[in-house]
């Protein structure tokens, strides 16, 4: 499945894995061929980017357009009718009792204290769920103007139906949850 934020950046357009060409970096010292296109906004900007990346989704070069049209125009520089894939994936790719199981995974059998990050449909803010050995915390995150600072929690279950900064509840609203990120489930490889 491709992912719903690349960089950062919210997946608008992508394309199915094929070659789009090569990133070549000092002359031939290394080249990174290209598997995916895809078209990408941040929430605190205007306009979009044309994402170029390897066959793990990982960025090597972008372009910056002011509409989602500039961005396929330039495409077709790297191949000719390529077949956009509109991103429009509006439910949680994970359930709760999913993340809960990887959460704790994370700090019993691992050590690790794992912070999630969330996106909401509709919500131009960051959240981030933090597993402690003895409790758990919510917070919004992002920059430092708009951080809410950690309420914590002694389980996953009373975080999931208490009523949390912006009047999210994630047990109503998890339907409206758009994409979770999280280095440390990936670097203990509980997901790509």
């Amino acid at each position: 499945m491709f992912p719903n934020y690349l960089d950062g950046a919210r997946v608008r357009y992508y394309t199915n894995e094929d070659h789009f060409g090569i990133v070549d970096y000092n002359n031939g010292e290394k080249i990174i061929p290209i598997h995916y296109l895809a078209i990408c906004s941040y929430a605190n900007e205007q306009g979009f980017y044309l994402f170029f990346c390897d066959e793990k989704y990982n960025v090597v070069s972008d372009y910056f357009f002011d509409s989602v049209e500039e961005c396929k125009e330039v495409a077709k520089k790297s191949k000719e009718n390529i077949e956009w894939i509109q991103k429009t994936d509006s439910t949680a790719e994970f359930t709760f009792e999913e993340i809960k199981t990887l959460l704790l995974k994370s700090i019993d059998e691992y050590d690790c204290e794992a912070e999630l990050r969330i996106f909401f449909e509709n919500n131009p803010n960051e959240y981030m769920i933090i597993i402690y050995k003895d409790r758990c915390s919510f917070q919004r995150c992002g920059n430092i103007k708009k951080s809410s600072g950690e309420y914590y929690y002694k389980t996953l279950e009373e975080l999931y139906t208490a009523t949390q900064v912006d009047d999210i509840i994630l047990k109503k609203d998890w339907d409206k949850i758009i994409a979770f990120d999280c280095e440390d489930f990936e670097i203990l490889g509980f997901w790509k």
